[in-house]
This record gives structure tokens, sequence and C-alpha cells, in this order.
């Protein structure tokens, strides 16, 4: 049987709107504003951001992956060592996890700590005695140390000992990346930042800098991917900054157009050379390119003869001299010094120096030949960066005699033989102490001709003192070659240096290795009458 049911009585719901307007609205107000409601909500709000932000994160990371394998498969010619104060050590891990990156990462160091840092700058402390660890400043000394390493391991690799290595091949390559950092993380509505100052610094000088700023509410995971993107793009801009530096095309125009083609929002500074990238989490990178303005050769001898750099290194590579500063620089073992004043230079010059390196191959089977040109004088001024410039650009007339050879040029200021040893033997693969004069240490051999020679051996240049040129001799720890000479006051005679060594006592006489039967009669002053008759 059916039922009616009877309507329902308004009543009901007229209490039940009285009951929700004035208790239960009031007590979720209460809610909304109590610590445990808002502390709810922050953490279904971080929830979310996390959420949001990890494909984020991932794609982030996945780009970094991409950018790295490229540059391993695109760049096979970088020597780099990584040195992170601070936050930023994620490129450097992914880097070694990333397929034949063996073939351009040769060491990655994280110095967190203050006494780490300062052991790995002793030999290039930053010029303040008090600093800030995470400033462009400490990032500077960082990169320089890191560049020191990398030429460090590109001369003293194990490998140097294959007949077919050709150790200065690497040496312009390297790279010295550094990041010192302070990362912070905050909550999403703060606005506080995190900084990050990296440096890549190339063998000649100029360097690639920038100052980057992350907003502290990313993770701390998220940062450090920032600035690992942020380190790569440094290296990129110091590589392309090393090949515009020798092929001359550095000019303002020339950032502009590459910067052109990123996908990111630059501002560019009115010189060309500085400029400010934004990127899509709200980061700001500041880039300061600091490039030559001359000839990198140029700039080699005017900062020798202005006291900047006391030596520095010239390879040849590539029909151009790759300049290396002797502040980072680090001679091979058993490197051949052969000086002059190389006015000009001619064969004589180089079979006296081939005939040398064939007396050490017992001793290394890659000898490395260094004509060492001093551009300052103990009695006259001091060379003209120019007239240096000219001598260094006549040896490529010389490059057929020397092209199956390992070579390269110092210029320095040291114009005696103790300051060219005080110069370089610092210089030199294992720098040993020079406590013990009497070991046998041959890392740096002297070629000279017997002309040379004598003037060395000559009691006059010491006093007149024959016990001072002996202790002095014994001082000097290097080797001495000496090729035959004709005598320039008696063109007949034929001068070999064997009679001066006969009467040094045995332990300095074992100091010096005579080649009595070289002979190449060829005189610079000769050399130069007929230049200026022509």
């Amino acid at each position: 049987m059916h039922v009616r049911q009877k309507p329902f009585s308004c009543f009901f719901v007229c209490i039940f709107s009285i009951l929700h307007f004035f208790l239960i609205l009031p007590v979720h107000g209460w809610m909304r504003n109590s610590i445990i409601w808002r502390s709810f909500r922050i953490t279904q709000r971080q929830r979310m951001t996390t959420l949001s932000s990890s494909t984020s994160f991932e794609s982030d990371q996945e780009y970094l992956f991409d950018r790295i394998e490229r540059l391993v498969r695109q760049t096979p010619k970088c020597r780099l060592v990584v040195a992170v104060a601070g936050g930023g050590s994620f490129l450097a891990s992914t880097l070694a996890a990333t397929p034949g990156a063996s073939s351009i990462l040769m060491e990655a160091v994280t110095l967190y700590d203050r006494e780490s840092f300062r052991t790995f700058t002793a030999n290039h402390p930053p010029q303040q005695a008090k600093i800030q660890y995470a400033s462009m400043m400490a990032a500077q000394s960082v990169a320089t140390a890191a560049l020191q390493r990398a030429l460090q391991f590109a001369v003293g690799s194990t490998t140097c000992q294959r007949p077919t290595y050709r150790v200065l091949s690497q040496i312009p390559y390297t790279v010295g990346l550094a990041c010192a950092s302070q990362l912070v993380t905050h909550q999403p509505d703060d606005d506080d930042k995190s900084t990050a100052h990296i440096v890549a610094q190339l063998p000649h000088g100029s360097s690639v800098q920038i100052t980057f700023s992350i907003p502290s509410s990313l993770s701390r995971r998220q940062q450090d991917v920032q600035v690992a993107h942020a380190m790569l793009s440094c290296l990129e801009y110091a590589l392309q900054l090393r090949e515009d530096d020798y092929q001359n095309t550095i000019k303002d125009t020339i950032w502009k157009e590459r910067l052109a083609m990123l996908p990111m929002f630059i501002e560019l500074e009115s010189s060309g050379r500085e400029w400010t990238e934004t990127m899509g989490h709200g980061e700001e990178r500041h880039v300061h390119i600091c490039s030559q303005s001359k000839c990198p050769v140029m700039e080699a001898a005017e900062s020798i003869v202005t006291g900047q750099e006391l030596v520095v290194l010239l390879v040849p590579l590539h029909e151009q001299y790759r300049v290396i500063q002797g502040s980072v620089a680090t001679l091979p073992a058993h490197s051949l010094i052969v000086p002059g004043s190389f006015n000009p230079p001619h064969t004589g010059h180089v079979q006296l120096a081939l005939a040398a390196a064939k007396s050490l191959l017992s001793k290394t089977p890659n000898p490395v030949i260094w004509f060492e040109l001093s551009l300052t004088n103990a009695d006259k001024p001091a060379l003209a960066p120019a007239v240096a410039v000219e001598r260094i650009q006549q040896f490529w007339k010389l490059l057929p005699e020397l092209q199956d050879y390992q070579w390269g040029i110092l210029l320095t200021n040291a114009p005696l033989f103790a300051q060219k040893i005080d110069l370089l033997y610092p210089m030199t693969e294992r720098r040993k102490q020079r406590a013990h004069p009497n070991d046998d240490d041959d890392d740096l051999t002297f070629c000279i001709g017997t002309d040379t020679l004598i003037r060395l051996l000559d009691p006059k240049y010491y006093n007149n003192s024959r016990e001072h040129m002996l202790t002095t001799l014994e001082e000097l720890s290097c080797h001495f070659v000496a090729g035959g000479r004709v005598d320039p006051k008696q063109p007949t005679v034929f001068v070999t240096g064997e009679d001066a060594v006969a009467e040094l006592p045995p332990h300095i006489a074992a100091k010096f290795t005579l080649l009595p039967e070289f002979r190449v009669d060829i005189s610079s002053t000769e050399l130069r009458r007929q230049r200026d008759m022509e």
C-alpha cells in the first residue's frame, strides 16, 4: 500500500541555517587563522611547489647532461681542472659521470673547509689578507691555482715518457674553472638570493667572470644545478674567448651576434664585453669578458719589460705562438734552455740545440728545447717589445729544422746565468729544493757555445777569485752542454772548451758536457751586416 510522505518541515531548515551562521562559520574562520591550520596549508603549498618544480628540476638536470655530452664531443682539446669552494660541485660529479669525460677533466676538487682553501691557493693567495670565501677575489685565486695544477698535470703526465707524446701540444689548452659561492635556502615567500662567483682562467691571462644570483626559494639541489649550468656557460665562453684572442677576432660587436642566438633575455653593456643574462627561475648572471687588447705575443713582451711577469712561455702551435704566463707555468723535465740575443736567430742556434738534445736522449725520449731571450740587459737598456716580437717571429723561418722536435721560446728578465737559474729552476716539474747542490739534478740544462763557456769559467768575472768561481759553479743547480765555436778574435782557432773544463775539480767538471765534434761556423754579426747592406 502506498504511504504518503509528509513534506519536509521548513523548521529544520531554519534551525540548520542559524547554527551554520553562528557556529560553523566562526569556527572555520578561527581554524584558517590558527597556527595549526596555517602550518598545514604551508606544508600543502610546499608539497605542491615541490611537485610542480620537480619536473623543472629533472628537465634542468637532463639539459645539463646533454650540454656536457655535447661539450665532450665537440671540444676534445681542453684540459680542465675544476675547483669549487662551497656550492657548485654538481658540475664536477655530472662531468665525471659523462662517457668520454676523461679526455677533458683532469681533476675536480671541492674546498669546503677554509684550511683546504688556503692550502689549495698557497701559491696564488688572494691579494687581501682577509677576504670573504664566497667572493669574486676568492674565485679568481682558486681559478689561478686550478690552472696551475692543470699545467702541472699536462707537463707531468706519465704519457710524457712515450716517444710520440708531445707535451707542449697540451699546455695551451689548459683551463682552470672555479666557483666560490654560498648557497642558502629560505621559505618560498622570501626575496633573498644566493650568490655564486665563477671564473674560467686561461693560461695566456684572459678570463671569463660570472656573478650569479639565485633565488633562495629554490631548493639546495636546484641551486646547485643552476650553478652547474652557469659554470658550464663560463667554460664555453672561455673556450670561445681563447680562439678569439689568437685569431684576432675579438670585437665589441662579436659577442652581440653570439648572444642574440641564446634563448634568454640578455641586457648588453655599452662595452660589448659585459652583459646580464636573466634565466627562467629568476636567476641573473652578470658576465664579464677579460681579454687581451693586443696581440698576445706583444702583450707578453710588454709584461716582461714592465715587470708584470718575470718569465713567459711561447709555445708554437698551428703557425701561432700560444702564450703561457710564467706565474702558473711548469717546465717539463729535462728542459733544454738555449739562451741568446737571437739577433737574428739562425741555423747555428738550431743545430747546436739539436746536437745538445740528442745528447739528452739517453735520459728522456722527449727533450723540450727552449730558446731563452732576456729582454733586460745588465749593461744595456731593455729590449723594446716590438723588437723582441720581430726576433720571435723570425723563428718561423727555422721551422723546417725544428718541426720534428718539441720547442718553444722563453721571454725572461734574467740576463745573468745565476738569475736565469733562480727564475727557471722553481718552474721545473719536480721543483726540488736547492739545499743539496751536489745532487745529480739535471732537470734544467743550458745549451751554450764555448765562447760563453770560456767566460763562465773565467775568474775575472768573479772578482778575480778562482775560489769564488768554483763555489758559484758548485751551487748552480743545472747542467751545461757546450758546442765548439770559432774564436772571434782568431778566426783560424776553433775552441772546444776541453782545456778549460779539464782544469776543474771532477765534481764540477761533471756539470759540463762538451760537443767537440759540433761545428757550424755562422756569425750573427756577419748576418746583421749582410742584412744592413740589403
